[in-house]
């Protein structure tokens, strides 16, 4: 089914299969809400673009605790964790906008 910008919707998901990368499980019980304390909701591939321009791959996690960031295959350390209750009720809405796209039909 295409979406609203021509690209496949599609439901919110573990694309990069991070809920059962030993690696990320590890960082997860270290920065996040300890073993088991948080789920993956969604994780994609996508491309950060710096202040000078420069593109650079990022991975980009929500779990039930946080949102985080990280290099691309490099689970030991995030670059970025944002604690849900930290996250704006603007955000919030986009996230729950782009999620409602994504079933509309």
């Amino acid at each position: 089914m295409i979406g609203a910008f021509g690209n496949e919707r599609r439901a919110l998901e573990d694309e990069l299969q991070l809920a059962t990368n030993p690696q990320f499980l590890k960082c997860m019980a270290k920065e996040g809400l300890g073993v088991g304390g948080e789920s993956v909701v969604f994780s994609t591939l996508l491309t950060k673009i710096n202040k000078v321009g420069k593109k650079q791959p990022r991975v980009l996690v929500l779990t039930s605790g946080a949102i985080y960031s990280f290099e691309e295959g490099k689970y030991k350390k995030s670059k970025r964790r944002i604690p849900l209750g930290e996250v704006g009720q603007p955000f919030c809405f986009f996230v729950f906008l782009f999620w409602a796209a994504a079933f509309v039909h």
